[in-house]
């Protein structure tokens, strides 16, 4: 009669434990992620011609513009990551 007393005892005590003890925390949940912010920054392909010109304009035009929005991007993943 004791064991049984005992065994029951101990199991009502575990569960009055179980059930006033805090509910956990949800983990924290990280944002979703534009898909576009993802995407690898290009380079544009180097002309050919060994003008300088030519090779001034892809620079200014072509290559700044697409490490602008490289940047861009980057800004946009950081900020929308929690601080």
């Amino acid at each position: 009669m004791r064991k049984t007393s005992l065994s029951l005892l101990i199991a009502v005590l575990m569960l009055v434990g179980c059930a006033v003890s805090p509910k956990p925390l949800p983990l924290p949940s990280k944002p979703q992620l534009d898909s576009s912010l993802a995407a690898d920054c290009t380079i544009p392909d180097e002309p050919v011609e060994p003008d300088y010109d030519v090779w001034l304009v892809w620079v200014q035009q072509d290559l700044l513009g697409a490490l602008v929005d490289c940047a861009l991007r980057h800004a946009r993943t950081v900020a929308a990551w929690p601080s």
